[in-house]
């Protein structure tokens, strides 16, 4: 009498449970989708030889969920994320500027009371200005350091964002550190120049 041949079990489809795993991950969920479409197809054709179908089953919604998602939620959180990213840097350049304005500022005050005169150009003021003053990168131009020869500090108005200028003082106005930043230039004001004070009026003899 002979005996029936041992019935093998049916092997659980391994792209079945790549799928599930896959349909987890916000890129590769649509790896995952695709891979639980095809055990699925798989599987119910061999039905004696796989199964997993819940598994299949379960990648392909959570995939198609997440795909989803991806598709709606990742650019509305983009949306909001990248100009923000893009304010706070613009923000910290302005901040850097601003800072070695006010630097240049203080150099412009200690050449004053060193010399007794104001300087005539940014020229007589740099060696007054720290070294990492001089030797820092204008955050919106990695070219130009903060020196005259350097471009970041010119004499007159800036024309270039990050640029810091000086504007010696005349008789009608004080001397000016200028610095440009993203939105447009902004001052620093020093004091008016000292001049010497009117004759006093003699005494009529009558």
């Amino acid at each position: 009498m002979e005996q029936a041949a041992p019935v093998s079990k049916p092997k659980t489809s391994g792209m079945a449970i790549w799928s599930l795993i896959l349909s987890f991950f916000p890129v590769l969920c649509i790896v995952g989708l695709v891979l639980g479409i095809s055990s699925a197809i798989k599987i119910g054709k061999r039905k004696e030889e796989l199964k997993g179908r819940g598994l299949a089953i379960g990648g392909i919604v959570i995939g198609a969920l997440n795909a989803l998602a991806s598709c709606f939620i990742l650019p509305i959180i983009a949306a909001i994320a990248i100009p923000n990213f893009i304010s706070y840097s613009t923000k910290a350049k302005d901040a850097q500027v601003k800072v070695v304005a006010r630097s240049v500022q203080i150099a412009v005050e200690e050449y004053r009371v060193e010399k007794n005169e104001w300087p005539m150009s940014v020229r007589d003021i740099e060696s007054l200005l720290p070294v990492e003053t001089r030797q820092q990168k204008n955050p919106y131009d990695a070219k130009e350091t903060y020196t005259l020869d350097g471009g970041a500090l010119v004499d007159g108005e800036p024309i270039r964002t990050g640029q810091i200028g000086y504007v010696r003082p005349n008789a009608d106005m004080p001397y000016e550190v200028v610095f440009y930043l993203k939105a447009g230039p902004e001052r620093l004001a020093g004091e008016s120049p000292d001049f010497p004070p009117p004759p006093e009026e003699l005494p009529q003899v009558e």
